[in-house]
This record gives C-alpha cells, structure tokens and sequence, in this order.
C-alpha cells in the first residue's frame, strides 16, 4: 500500500496539484478541513479525521473524534489509522509487520548518531543491535 504523509502547511503550499488520483487522509480541526473540502472538490476521495462538525460529500467522508486535550486528540487520529490500516491490510493479505522490498543494510540514522556522540555504545544482542551504557 504506497502511502506517504505531510504536514498541513507543506500540503496547502506545495504538494497540492501532485495529489493523485487516490485516498486522502487528512487529520485535523484547523485548516485541514479547507483542505480535505479541496481535495473532495477536485474528486479525490478523502477521509477528514476531525472533532469539528462537517458535513460530508460526494468524495468527502468525515470521522469524527470527541473533543479531547491536544495529547489524547493525538492518540485517538492514531488510533483510527491504526484500525483502517488493520483493515486494508486484511483486504489485501498483507500481514502488517511484513515489508514487500528487502533491505540489504540498517540505517539508524540522526538519533542513532546522537546517542553515539554522547557515548552511547551499540552492540549486537541476540542478532539485534541494541544501546548499551559504556562501561
């Protein structure tokens, strides 16, 4: 399932007239829902994951959160993903842990820099690698 995500403000500047022919999942209560209107206005089909009260379209389909502080309204966009990935993931007999490309290498980039920076020493453990404490 090809999928790739990005941030509001780099959608409604940049991204916008590459949006394909494809679902669109948009999350938010601010602009987001200007943006999943366009979207459905150019006949893209798109889910707006929202607390605010929209009224859906033709391409425009709208699942609506309670009203939550910011950290919950995290945790339940999430959620949703989740439960739509478990199900497209189930129509397509994909196990969700699987990957269809094989990568011959590790990359753990910037954070894994850091933490070598700072003297965190990485060893291999039971076929991973893992953070150890110098000794």
């Amino acid at each position: 399932m090809p999928a790739a995500a990005s941030v509001t403000r780099h959608h409604l500047h940049s991204e916008m007239e590459s949006a394909g022919n494809t679902l669109h999942i948009v999350l938010g209560d601010g602009r987001e829902i200007e943006l999943a209107r366009s979207l459905a206005a150019a006949g893209r089909c798109t889910l707006l994951v929202t607390s605010r009260q929209v009224v859906e379209g033709d391409c425009l389909d709208v699942d609506r959160l309670p009203e939550a502080a910011p950290g919950a309204r995290i945790v339940l966009g999430t959620v949703v993903l989740q439960v739509l990935l478990g199900a497209l993931s189930a129509e397509r007999n994909i196990p969700i842990k699987s990957f269809v490309f094989a990568k011959d290498d590790r990359s753990y980039g910037f954070v894994h820099d850091l933490l070598r920076a700072a003297g965190v020493v990485f060893r291999a453990r039971g076929g991973n690698t893992g953070p150890r404490r110098p000794a």
